[in-house]
């Protein structure tokens, strides 16, 4: 396969990464490309692997100290009437 191909770069910046290179390097849309200046006149282009962060479980917290004491804090200080007891 021939691996140089020319394309001119827009107004706008913009330009097409060629279908055989594509095809060669299995680019497909949706894929995160990383674009790297390589000084005087190189881009290096790379593909990256994006992986999904995990949802985190919520901690137990019951078990917190600081928790136990919020719950006390909570707790009113003089009980509360109990009518039936008189």
């Amino acid at each position: 396969m021939e691996r140089s191909v020319l394309r001119i770069l827009g107004k706008r910046g913009r330009t097409t990464i060629p279908r055989p290179i594509r095809t060669e390097l299995d680019f497909a849309p949706g894929d995160v490309l990383l674009f790297e200046s390589d000084p005087p006149d190189r881009v290096i282009i790379t593909r990256l692997e994006v992986v999904e962060p995990e949802e985190a479980e919520e901690p137990e917290l019951t078990g917190d100290i600081f928790t136990q004491e919020f719950h006390k804090l909570l707790q009113p200080a003089v009980p509360a009437f109990d009518s039936a007891a008189g």
